[in-house]
């Protein structure tokens, strides 16, 4: 992830990877 708020980046990731999970369940 290109951004410069590592913090911020993570966050979405961990949305994404939650959301996945969540459909995949």
């Amino acid at each position: 992830c290109v951004v410069v708020e590592e913090a911020y980046c993570y966050r979405i990731q961990s949305i994404v990877t939650v959301n996945r999970q969540i459909g995949e369940g």
